[in-house]
């Protein structure tokens, strides 16, 4: 069995530009706690960047209690989870939630089944590969 750091280290691709050439702005809200607003803080700066014309993604890649498309009143489709089981591929299952803003639904209650797994169905790059579409 392959120890995280080791499969981290195997799907984790070098970056295919330099630094500092993308026009793509990421911001992570995260913490160790769960109840302490991060869906509720990503979700209302992502609101804001999009009503001053940035084009957004809003990645809900809490595979354990994701809630963004529930605070949006949303059902979707496909989430992360139908990615992780290779049913679905990632910009398959964008939202478009407002103007310039696009929401990639996590899934609640996957992170038993896919959390621990040697071979992620996706990497980085394939998110970074994203950055032209988005600001």
């Amino acid at each position: 069995m392959i120890d995280q750091a080791a499969s981290l280290r195997r799907i984790a691709k070098p970056r295919q530009e330099p630094v500092g050439t993308s026009k793509c702005e990421i911001i992570a809200v995260t913490s160790g706690k769960g109840g302490v607003g991060k869906s509720n803080i990503a979700l209302n700066t992502a609101l804001a960047l999009s009503e001053l014309g940035f084009n957004v993604l809003l990645l809900d890649a809490d595979i354990g209690t994701a809630n963004v498309d529930i605070l949006l009143g949303l059902d979707p489709q496909w989430t992360l989870g139908d990615v992780l089981t290779g049913k679905v591929g990632l910009t398959q299952i964008l939202v478009n939630i407002a103007p310039n803003l696009d929401l990639m639904p996590g899934a609640s209650g996957i992170y038993e089944q896919y959390g621990r797994q040697e071979k992620a169905p996706f990497s980085p790059q394939d998110l970074l590969d994203m950055e032209s579409v988005y600001d």
